[in-house]
């Protein structure tokens, strides 16, 4: 299968907007086992550290301009701080791959940005994320296809 570079293009930014499913996708139109883990890793690694690195210079930018310091919890901060408090780097890698690529740039850059072992802790729950779902894909594929 010939695949040019807007291709991959493609799927860089649909793995960094729809993590979840974009092995799934690529693994019916036909694509390999190793070359879908490859492409899916590597995209979700460059999103993760684009949003990660953009966190800090969006977090600074909104601390200059906050008038009300007041903080206001909803479901979703309760929740990720609950993650945060209870589990760590280790809580934040496992739901990293259900919040999205850009959410656990944002996150990491917010709670974990002077931890040196956040990137690779990341890389390796994306890595981890990526290998499981495109496994499961492609079992999924088999059973319904019979083909490898």
């Amino acid at each position: 299968m010939g695949t040019t570079i807007l291709e991959y293009l493609g799927w860089f930014f649909l793995t960094v907007l729809k993590f979840l499913i974009t092995p799934s996708t690529m693994i019916g139109l036909g694509y390999s086992w190793i070359g879908t883990i490859i492409t899916v890793f590597v995209s979700a690694c460059i999103g993760f550290l684009c949003f990660f690195n953009f966190g800090e210079v969006l977090f600074k930018y909104l601390a200059k301009r906050r008038t009300n310091p007041g903080k206001k919890f909803s479901k979703m901060n309760r929740f990720i701080l609950r993650i945060k408090t209870k589990y760590g780097l280790l809580g934040m890698g496992l739901i990293s791959g259900i919040i999205s690529v850009p959410i656990a740039g944002l996150l990491a850059s917010r709670y974990f940005r002077d931890e040196k072992k956040a990137i690779p802790a990341f890389s390796l729950a994306f890595l981890l994320w990526t290998v499981f779902l495109t496994s499961i894909s492609w079992v999924i594929k088999y059973i319904f296809h019979g083909s490898l």
